[in-house]
């Protein structure tokens, strides 16, 4: 699982360590900033992902042009998607 920039306070949430990861073999990272680094981390885990059939390409749940960047913006904190995506037009 990986955690990286989530700038909302989701809630509180109960982990038992031994059946929610070891029992697993689930590897948590957290991370608030990107650094050049994590990149080429962050596309592995995405190939893994992907190759282990999980629909990697539905994290992105909302598209958005320039254009409309504040409703993009209002639908991220109204957290009614995963991941929005601004795109150029």
């Amino acid at each position: 699982m990986c955690e990286v920039g989530f700038f909302m306070d989701g809630g509180e949430c109960s982990i038992n360590p031994h059946f929610d990861f070891c029992n697993k073999e689930i590897s948590l990272v957290g991370s608030w900033v990107y650094t050049p680094q994590d990149y080429p981390t962050t596309f592995a885990f995405l190939k893994r992902a992907k190759g282990i059939g999980l629909p990697v390409e539905q994290l992105v749940t909302h598209h958005f042009p320039l254009s409309q960047i504040t409703e993009a913006l209002e639908t991220n904190v109204q957290m009614k998607g995963i991941k929005v995506a601004v795109v150029v037009e």
